[in-house]
């Protein structure tokens, strides 16, 4: 019987080769992992920051730190997460991103930055056409309206009021026509000429 099982391979008690990959003596070492014989009996995770795309990793060189604009926060991975929009890493083998535009934090579940609390982000014309549909990259900046409107609110900028979006019109428009953007967050008039 195999007294020594090699590197990149898991082998079962009594196995007669040193690099099974029957599944019947043993296996080769699968994908986000490493195996050692010498360190463990069973493959080896590779830590957060680190993935290994291949089968038969031997050490910790063969788990791959994340690149720069990608992040792992589970051990055992074949592949690293892209940062989302307006999100980043500040070094390879992140387990987690960083946001570009100041006062937000990253929100792991959506792979998405947003304002803290009592931030808001309202963009300008010019910044929606520069930032080319990633306002998630913006700055952030003091809410006007504190505390922060509901869904179905808007922040009156005059006022520094909070108001329903339905009354939108009245509002704004002095009665007339308009419609609520829900990007710029604020009403437009229409012109009904």
């Amino acid at each position: 019987t195999c007294k020594y099982c090699d590197k990149g391979y898991v082998c079962y008690a009594g196995s007669e080769t040193s690099n099974p990959n029957d599944n019947v003596e043993g296996y080769i070492c699968p994908v986000g992992h490493y195996c050692d014989p010498e360190i463990s009996t069973t493959e080896i995770e590779c830590p957060v920051g680190t993935h290994n795309p291949s089968t038969q990793g031997e050490s910790t060189a063969d788990c791959l730190p994340c690149a720069l604009g990608y992040y792992q926060s589970l051990t055992g991975q074949s592949t690293c997460k892209e940062c989302g929009t307006g999100s980043t890493t500040m070094d390879t083998g992140s387990t987690d991103c960083s946001c570009i535009g100041n006062f937000r934090v990253w929100k792991s579940e959506a792979n998405t930055c947003k304002c803290i609390e009592g931030y808001t982000s309202v963009p300008t014309i010019y910044e929606i056409f520069a930032a080319s549909q990633e306002y998630d990259s913006l700055d952030c900046a003091p809410s006007i309206c504190s505390p922060a409107c509901a869904s179905d609110e808007y922040c009156d900028f005059s006022s520094a009021k909070c108001k329903k979006t339905s009354d939108c019109s009245q509002d704004a428009c002095g009665g007339g026509a308009a419609s609520f953007d829900t990007t710029m967050q604020q009403c437009m008039c229409t012109d009904e000429a």
